[in-house]
């Protein structure tokens, strides 16, 4: 008997997926009784959604729903609204955010599902989504033209879809309550709410500047010496693309990541310099020898840079420091225990990689005197890139082997190679996802974790500069207006950096000036962008955030374009600049959070030059691999951990610290309101205590007084206007 064919038709409709991000943690918390009643709730909750946006369910996908509209593309944008409004409220005290990708085009039905290539696009998309946020092709744009009111189209550019053989032209689709465009902000300022509704949107940023995290003098200190795996970035090639199996992105391979594969590490002792042995006599050094990128074991090998500092009293677990903006020879660790620093490599700033290529400097000197997200920037700095990375690949510099995936093995390594049973981790700001990656997956080595200004796994300094900047001004204008000196002379100090800001995008000018550590001098062009960029840099020390005010009021145009290109200089130009290691890093995980500069323009346009308009084209053109999914993974373990964050520091301003702690069973969260990214080095005497002690015996946090502990945050000592 002949096979009953199978039931088919074709129609044109649209195609919605939906799921919630970091489902599997959340299960994890609430346990399978809770975890049944929440997804049902969940599911019902989206069902209500499409079925009220004339839409039909498809399947359940156990952290998600697949919906078809089969009439109405605007009606699947509007259930997208819906979805993502309707659980703003949901589960507060363990809020839920949701991804959603939304395609359109000719589709088959059989069986009761649906098949074709907007089935998979939409799929692909919601995986790709950031949270809180709906993808999809500019098709769909098209499609719904003006009739669209309540949404707007923001281009993403192409992106490589799993599957799908070009790249798909994307659109991130955003309510129109949600994006406040500069002509709706008056002239004089914006009020609170109005300030409030543009961060929600602009929190998912874009192409951001280096913060704090990476400070200059903690690196000084020692001296020289979330997309699918295989989906690539602009301008990589599909070979260069990293694998989940070298270093276990995800659960599944965190078993195959816990020993090296095709080498050993080895561990050499090598002398100290002698200004770091002068600060404490106990300082030794090793080096950390292992394979420039472990992609290929048997290629070149690396030194990475170790500094140890040995207590011979202690019997606590040794720590493993991964943070620059924690000096061995400054943290109290020492006091409990051994600790032995990690360098991360690339990082020492000795500027050996950047002198093998210093057109990449050159570049980024010549273009301080234009506007810094004009295309001229831009394209200068992309093709210092490009032949930057050739110059390094005919010298045998592996651009692949210096991003966070790396240093994570190379903390692994450092484990194994010391040999003991049982470590402390302490990290925190930028490096914080490759500590977290070593914590979960080498969990049976780790007793107890320490974070500072943490940067949650999947999180980008990068994507939310401009937001942060803004917040820590507001910030800092509330603790001036509560200071009987400030208070009376700087009234509302948001405002007063604005007004400055207005002037200064219509009346730039033209200055010579070295950099804020004397690097220089050079042409700088002094507009609203390099304002934002000063600003940013004043907060990246708590010292200087007391000088903000004076600085904003009556600061001379020379210091604030001075501090205006600081970074770039240390970064790129100076004899210690660390470029290339940097961008490696940049565009191998951050970048994956980047999205266009219009985004922040649109909605804060006075802090806008906190981001880097050259980043997408740049990490275009210095093409290195993809490591974001090795790394994207909820920091979820059951292990003390004690976390600690500056509230004017960008971890403070994201509440990052709070949302670390959440997903913990075992943790502990302290905020300091008026300290910024060096908490490290402004430390309150009881926190470095307190961190001590728990090195020593982490259940010294039960029954802790954390708030007497905040309370000892430092009054800010704000600096008299000028005259």
């Amino acid at each position: 008997m002949a096979e009953k064919p199978r039931s088919r038709t074709t129609a044109t409709a649209t195609v919605l997926f939906c799921d919630i991000v970091d489902s599997t943690a959340r299960l994890s918390r609430l346990g399978d009784i809770r975890g049944d009643e929440f997804r049902h709730d969940f599911t019902e909750r989206l069902a209500r959604c499409i079925e009220d946006s004339g839409g039909k369910m498809v399947k359940h996908l156990g952290d998600g729903v697949m919906a078809v509209f089969e009439r109405s593309t605007i009606a699947a944008l509007e259930c997208a609204q819906k979805m993502h409004r309707r659980f703003e409220d949901f589960a507060k005290d363990d809020p839920v955010r949701l991804r959603i990708g939304i395609s359109a085009g000719e589709i088959a039905v059989e069986d009761g599902d649906w098949f074709g290539i907007p089935v998979v696009e939409a799929a692909r998309l919601c995986a790709r989504a950031d949270p809180g946020h709906t993808l999809a092709p500019s098709l769909v744009e098209n499609l719904v033209g003006s009739r669209a009111a309540e949404h707007r189209f923001l281009q993403v550019g192409p992106m490589e879809l799993k599957g799908l053989p070009a790249p798909v032209p994307v659109v991130d689709v955003v309510d129109v309550d949600q994006l406040v465009l500069p002509e709706a902000v008056s002239a004089g300022g914006q009020d609170a709410t109005s300030r409030s509704v543009k961060r929600r949107w602009v929190t998912v940023g874009v192409a951001l500047g280096l913060v704090g995290a990476l400070a200059l003098g903690a690196l000084a200190a020692f001296g020289g010496g979330t997309s699918e795996i295989g989906s690539a970035q602009p301008g990589q090639s599909e070979r260069q693309l990293a694998s989940s199996d070298d270093l276990g992105a995800g659960p599944d391979g965190m078993e195959s990541a816990q020993s090296p594969v095709g080498y050993e590490p080895e561990l050499v002792d090598v002398a100290c310099d002698e200004h770091v042995v002068e600060v404490d006599a106990r300082t030794v050094c090793k080096e950390l020898r292992v394979p420039e990128s472990r992609d290929d074991p048997d290629g070149p090998t690396i030194a990475v840079s170790v500094v140890g500092i040995e207590n011979e009293e202690s019997e606590a677990p040794s720590v493993l420091l991964l943070d620059v903006n924690e000096p061995i020879t400054r943290t109290p660790l020492v006091r409990a225990a051994d600790v032995w620093q990690l360098i991360p490599r690339g990082f020492e700033t000795d500027g050996s990689a950047s002198r093998l290529c210093p057109g990449l400097g050159a570049a980024w000197a010549e273009t301080l005197a234009l506007p810094s997200d004009s295309q001229d920037v831009i394209s200068a700095r992309s093709a210092a890139a490009g032949e930057c990375a050739r110059l390094l690949e005919d010298r045998g510099w592996n651009r692949a082997g210096y991003n966070l995936a790396e240093v994570w093995a190379d903390l692994r390594d450092l484990a194994l190679a010391l040999g003991e049973d049982r470590y402390s981790v302490a990290s925190g700001g930028y490096f914080t996802p490759a500590a977290t990656t070593f914590a979960v997956t080498m969990r049976d080595l780790v007793g107890s974790v320490l974070l500072l200004n943490p940067t949650p796994p999947g999180d980008s300094m990068f994507s939310v500069a401009a937001d942060s900047l803004a917040v820590h001004t507001d910030a800092l204008s509330e603790l001036c207006a509560q200071d009987e000196q400030c208070g009376p002379t700087f009234a509302d100090l948001s405002s007063t950096f604005e007004a400055r800001s207005a002037q200064l995008a219509t009346q730039s000018e033209m200055i010579s000036t070295t950099s804020l550590d004397g690097q220089g001098p050079f042409d700088v062009l002094l507009d609203d962008r390099r304002l934002a960029k000063a600003l940013k840099t004043a907060f990246q020390s708590t010292k200087q955030v007391a000088l903000v005010p004076a600085a904003v009021l009556g600061a001379s145009q020379q210091l604030t374009a001075a501090a205006g290109i600081t970074e770039d200089v240390g970064f790129f130009i100076g004899p210690k600049a660390i470029g290339p290691a940097m961008l490696s890093s940049l565009c191998s995980y951050d970048a994956q959070n980047i999205m266009l500069s219009e985004i922040v323009d649109a909605g804060l346009p006075e802090y806008a030059g906190a981001s880097d308009a050259w980043i997408p084209q740049v990490c275009a053109s210095w093409d290195v691999p993809n490591v974001f999914e090795q790394l994207d993974h909820p920091f979820v373990v059951d292990i003390p951990v004690l976390i600690a964050q500056g509230g004017l520091s960008i971890a403070g301003a994201q509440g990052w610290g709070e949302r670390m702690g959440a997903l913990l069973g075992n943790s502990t969260v302290l905020r300091f309101p008026t300290i910024s990214e060096d908490l490290a080095l402004a430390t309150p005497e009881c926190l470095g205590k307190l961190r001590v002690a728990f090195v020593e015996d982490p259940s010294v946090v039960n029954g802790y007084d954390v708030e007497a502990c905040e309370a000892e945050s430092p009054a800010v000592a704000f600096t008299p206007a000028p005259g």
